[in-house]
């Protein structure tokens, strides 16, 4: 979950503002909001931001559940950034790998895999700070978390159908 509840946001960010690079690079004479807004990857972010929006307002999270999460959170910070730094060189890793002037299939495959196993250490971390999390929030407030993760594979699936 607490991979999810960052990851997604942090996702949706990146994605928007390439969204919106590439969008206004392609016709800077039209309105950008406008022609990302009528893409099916601008339906898509405009689709999260607005579930987001929503899922915040639902959620209708306390001050002291706040608290409590910054505390959870706070406790493992330190893993959190060694997971984070180690995803991030990871990817880059992966990236110059791909981008190399000498095609090596088998430094591009390593790369990937050595991507994969921190993204596998990401998600057990995140599913024992989940584990932590999840007596803070209420039964109501889990049930929406899990719409909006439903929402967002559902909006996601719609996407690659839209563009693909």
């Amino acid at each position: 979950m607490l991979a999810t509840k960052w990851l997604v946001p942090l996702s949706l960010v990146v994605v928007t503002w390439v969204g919106m690079t590439a969008a206004s690079a392609a016709d800077p004479m039209n309105d950008s909001a406008k022609a990302l807004r009528d893409t099916p990857l601008g339906r898509l972010i405009t689709g999260d931001i607005g579930r987001l929006m929503t899922l915040r307002s639902d959620a209708n999270v306390t001050d002291e559940q706040r608290q409590k999460v910054r505390a959870v959170l706070t406790s493992h910070k330190a893993e959190i950034g060694n997971v984070a730094k180690d995803l991030v060189a990871k990817r880059r890793a992966l990236r110059e790998a791909t981008r190399s002037e000498t095609r090596d299939e088998a430094a591009i495959r390593k790369a990937g895999e050595d991507l994969g196993r921190s993204i596998g250490n990401a998600a057990v971390l995140g599913s024992k700070v989940r584990g932590e999390l999840k007596p803070v929030f209420t039964d109501k407030q889990i049930e929406l978390f899990k719409k909006f993760v439903g929402d967002h594979d559902a909006s996601v699936d719609r996407w690659l159908s839209d563009a693909f």
